[in-house]
């Protein structure tokens, strides 16, 4: 057989390289699914100046986010209690921070922050919070002495203490003077 040049190029053929790169970034990509957190990331966050909560997602892959964040911002029914009470003062506040409630991740069973603790004292994890709306009603004494003070314990970050004052009002109602009683103690306490 007479071989020549062109031929031969005729004979072996290259792979195009498009399925070359595709296979190379499907093994990238595949391998990231176990070599790191990758999937769907969702999340609660809660803004102690705007007493507002948001809800996140976005995916990340090797724990690198891959999306844009998408964000939903609501209240619960005790955020606009006290917004339409009168208690919550927005003016002024440009930018809003944003403290992580409870998130969870690939990997990780579930990550929470320190929000999470004035959260579960209020009740919005499970929408209990109604009762405080009810009990504000049925004591505006005692809640005209106590939701201002929430409302700078919290956007002083003092989770700690408003979940110990939660503890409190919920036991039985206190006297207006034992309100205040256990508004001082709790402020002189160290924050946790």
């Amino acid at each position: 057989m007479n071989c020549t040049t062109s031929d031969r190029s005729e004979s072996t053929r290259r792979w195009p390289r498009w399925p070359s790169i595709g296979v190379v970034v499907l093994l990238v990509m595949g391998g990231g699914w176990f070599c790191g957190p990758s999937g769907r990331v969702t999340g609660v966050e809660f803004s102690p100046d705007l007493f507002e909560h948001r809800s996140f997602r976005y995916y990340q892959w090797c724990g690198i986010p891959i999306t844009p964040k998408e964000t939903h911002v609501w209240r619960t029914d005790f955020d606009a209690y006290l917004h339409d009470a009168g208690y919550i003062d927005t003016a002024g506040i440009d930018e809003p921070r944003w403290q992580l409630v409870k998130g969870f991740a690939p990997g990780v069973r579930g990550w929470s922050g320190p929000a999470k603790h004035g959260c579960q004292a209020i009740g919005c994890f499970n929408g209990d919070d109604g009762q405080w709306i009810t009990w504000s009603s049925d004591h505006p004494e005692l809640a005209a002495v106590a939701w201002p003070v929430i409302v700078l314990w919290v956007r002083d970050e003092r989770y700690d203490a408003v979940y110990l004052l939660f503890y409190r009002l919920r036991e039985s109602p206190p006297s207006v003077e034992q309100l205040k009683q256990a508004i001082d103690e709790l402020s002189q306490m160290e924050p946790l």
